[in-house]
């Protein structure tokens, strides 16, 4: 008598997946494509489907449950539960990923966080994380979908790789600039966190209004760019530019463009340097820890700009709102802080003696960095106009030839940076 082969757990699984004789429930997507199901087997991976399927809902005594994602999606669902498995692309670099396939990688992260998989969602917002770094120009496409879906790791991934890739996005991407909403371009507009030049973020609303193919969509446009426009952070851009390009565009005010002037008039009179993007002007801190080095965290942040290696360098900052650990100084090439507030002046985590130094709200706080002089460098602070006090000398060493402003902030607080000057 032959002996009948045995099937393989692997491949009794892949049954269940297609063989309706032997399934005991049906699921229907909501395109209407349905898949054969095992309820024990479904229930078992997700408590979502347990409750549904051996609870009081009716779908615990029909022989058909719906489920509101496309059959494709719910496909690779029941796969994941039974073997673990996720249909994605291959490892390795992906590049041009498609609209689709972002949209569908976004859905199913969506879908395993409404069924309580967590695992299934976290491995697929890693990969849409990573298909988005090997592939930056697919990021506005991303950024939609993301919104679409309501996947805000993914959209914050997005806007963050934006923004780092603005200069290139901007002048290689017009097609994908037409995708993005205006809901989309405001999440981009509204960043306070931004590193790009301001410029750039006036060239994206620029060709967004511009890039529409049709009349009707042109004219869309322009009425979202009238409020969008408000947005954009005037004073941070080269009046050379805003002369030749912003003004004569005709999608910023007239009054706006003439109180930027008078900002950098401002600046101009005072000899310090424009700032061109909104992260170096104000840095913000929320229930961060002190000396953490997170970098998803928000507890330190720098000056966008290179760091001073010789000269001397003054800078204001205003202090906009103040808690009672907010410190304020440089940070050296080793993540060596040189800090002071409140009396205390700080190396690293290391106590330095009392000081004079201190502010509060609306205080105005003058910085000199010093490494011009035979002494090794030395960092001076005045409050309100007050005498100059050294916080620190002798700071340049082996470990530290470079230095950058920093703040560091424990508790809500925030200040905002005036600008900065070389004065030898």
């Amino acid at each position: 008598m032959s002996m009948v082969p045995e099937i393989s757990l692997e491949g009794a699984l892949e049954r269940l997946l297609t063989d309706s004789r032997i399934a005991d429930v049906e699921l229907e997507g909501s395109d209407g494509v349905r898949l054969p199901g095992c309820r024990g087997l479904l229930a078992a991976r997700s408590p979502v489907l347990e409750r549904m399927l051996w609870g009081h809902f009716a779908e615990s005594t029909d022989s058909l449950v719906k489920i509101g994602y496309p059959g494709e999606i719910l496909k690779k669902v029941v796969r994941y539960c039974y073997t673990n498995q996720i249909d994605l692309f291959e490892e390795g670099e992906i590049k041009n990923v498609q609209k689709d396939y972002i949209r569908e990688l976004l859905t199913l992260a969506d879908a395993a966080n409404y069924l309580g998989l967590s695992q299934l969602r976290k491995r697929t917002i890693e990969k849409a994380k990573a298909l988005l770094h090997q592939d930056p120009g697919s990021s506005f496409c991303y950024l939609e979908e993301a919104k679409c879906v309501g996947c805000d790791e993914v959209l914050q991934e997005a806007l963050r790789t934006i923004d780092m890739h603005m200069e290139t996005l901007v002048r290689d991407s017009g097609d994908s600039i037409r995708q993005l909403s205006a809901s989309s371009l405001l999440d981009l507009l509204q960043s306070e966190d931004s590193m790009c030049k301001e410029r750039l973020l006036f060239q994206l609303l620029e060709l967004w209004v511009a890039t529409p193919e049709d009349k009707e969509n042109i004219d869309r446009h322009k009425i979202a760019c009238e409020q969008l426009s408000k947005h954009i952070q005037l004073d941070l851009i080269p009046a050379s530019i805003l002369e030749r390009y912003v003004f004569p565009s005709g999608l910023v005010e007239e009054r706006g463009v003439f109180e930027a002037y008078k900002e950098q008039a401002k600046l101009a009179e005072m000899n310090m340097d424009l700032l061109q993007s909104r992260s170096a002007r104000r840095w913000k801190g929320s229930k961060s820890v002190i000396f953490q080095h997170d970098p998803e965290g928000d507890t330190v942040d720098f000056l966008q700009s290179t760091r001073l290696t010789s000269g001397c360098h003054r800078w204001i900052i205003e202090v906009e709102s103040c808690s009672e650990n907010m410190f304020l100084g440089v940070e050296g090439d080793t993540h060596d802080f040189w800090m002071g507030y409140n009396g205390v002046r700080w190396r690293d985590k290391s106590h330095q003696g009392t000081v004079n130094f201190g502010f509060g709200r609306k205080s105005i706080v003058t910085m000199t960095l010093d490494l011009a002089q035979a002494d090794g460098g030395s960092l001076n602070v005045s409050v309100d106009g007050s005498d100059p006090e050294t916080l620190f000398s002798q700071m340049l060493s082996a470990d530290n030839t470079s230095f950058v402003p920093a703040a560091c902030i424990k508790k809500p607080g925030s200040v905002r940076f005036v600008g900065i000057m070389r004065l030898r």
